[in-house]
């Protein structure tokens, strides 16, 4: 990459190619749902690899 500056017409040409679409934001949206069992974590975060302070993962740290 050289930084180069590009037409208006070659980024609206390339723009779906650089930058997420509605597609992909759509498919973004339907893999974030919500988890709020307790010790358990959404399928889209990486689970912490300790807790808090040391603290197991599946400690209760807030009780609802």
């Amino acid at each position: 990459m050289q930084g180069n500056l590009i037409t208006k017409e070659e980024f609206d040409q390339q723009q779906s190619a650089w930058l997420p679409t509605v597609e992909d934001r759509e498919y973004v949206r339907s893999l974030m749902k919500p988890v709020t069992e307790p010790g358990k974590i959404a399928n889209w975060i990486a689970p912490p690899a300790s807790g808090i302070k040391g603290k197991p993962f599946e400690f209760e740290y807030v009780k609802l």
